[in-house]
């Protein structure tokens, strides 16, 4: 009991610090600081800011960098984890928290409740090296638990299989919810170049790039499967064809920035009254051809 006592007063110690103001007043009079229940909204609200932002910046980096930076990260987000807890038992062991517009609590003495047990630590929050963080979303397949049996093991996307079963389940919704879909097909130029003439590793760290700017342009819930070679597919459920083409754009950038000189061709077929996913793919395929063309003449 003493040292739960002693971890709440170390909780509310860190309140302090967020909030800058004092609130109830503890038993015996003693008064101790609290951060209202909106506050702690905010700090989750940052955290899950913060893994987005270092998904972003992960997707950038080598496999064995990222591997680096994750491994410290977990360490330090365990440490995080552990301190909000104690934020929020805080919380939740004080006296009754100031409204939501911050108003002071008018200080009254009140008897505390009994306090429950809880648990003096807590399992630091493991973070597999070969998986980026990244805020919760709907899945659709892209991260369901199956692990290399789904995964490309070279990119990291989705492997032939398990992309198709993704886009079809895609197709099946957007058909059922009347909903726009497009499937972009993509292939990396020159890719048998840069395999004579650098080597075969050049050759897959490009093609890694290249699926790392895709992750980076499209959404979490965009399915991106490996074809094989130097092909791609992925998804835009919702998206029109000015957005298709403005996705393209900031991929392009993407690319450039992550590999110097290299580029790619995508072509788009939008989902139409009847199609399956061999006809989209086929009619995606066809596009990227038909673009290509234009571009050489």
């Amino acid at each position: 009991m003493a040292q739960r006592e002693d971890n709440r007063q170390a909780g509310r110690g860190r309140l302090s610090a967020i909030d800058g103001r004092s609130g109830t007043a503890g038993t015996g009079g003693e008064r101790t600081p609290v951060v209202p229940a909106d506050r702690l909204l905010q700090v989750a609200a940052a955290l899950s800011e913060g893994a987005a932002r270092l998904h972003s910046s992960l997707a950038r980096l080598d496999p064995e960098e990222r591997a680096a930076v994750l491994e410290l990260v977990t360490a330090q987000v365990s440490t995080v984890v552990s301190l909000y807890g104690d934020l929020v038992h805080s919380v939740v062991d004080a006296e009754p928290p100031r409204s939501a517009h911050l108003a002071p609590v008018v200080e009254t003495p009140a008897p505390r409740p009994p306090a429950t047990a809880r648990p003096e630590s807590r399992p630091p929050l493991e973070v597999p090296d070969d998986q980026p963080l990244r805020p919760y979303r709907r899945s659709t397949g892209r991260d369901e638990g199956q692990g290399a049996l789904t995964r490309d093991e070279l990119t990291g996307v989705l492997n032939r299989h398990a992309g198709f079963t993704a886009l079809q389940r895609e197709i099946d919704r957007a058909q059922r919810d009347g909903t726009a879909f497009i499937i972009g097909y993509l292939n990396v130029d020159g890719l048998r170049a840069v395999n004579e003439t650098n080597g075969p590793r050049s050759g897959d760290e490009l093609l890694r790039k290249v699926a790392a700017a895709l992750r980076a342009t499209l959404r979490s819930y965009d399915v991106i499967m490996r074809l094989g070679g130097d092909e791609f597919l992925f998804s835009l459920p919702g998206a029109d064809m000015d957005t298709a083409e403005q996705r393209l754009k900031e991929f392009t950038v993407i690319l450039a920035e992550d590999a110097p000189g290299s580029t790619a061709t995508v072509g788009f077929a939008e989902l139409g009254q009847g199609d399956d996913l061999d006809q989209l793919v086929a009619r995606a395929d066809a596009a990227l051809a038909e673009r290509r063309r234009n571009r050489s003449r």
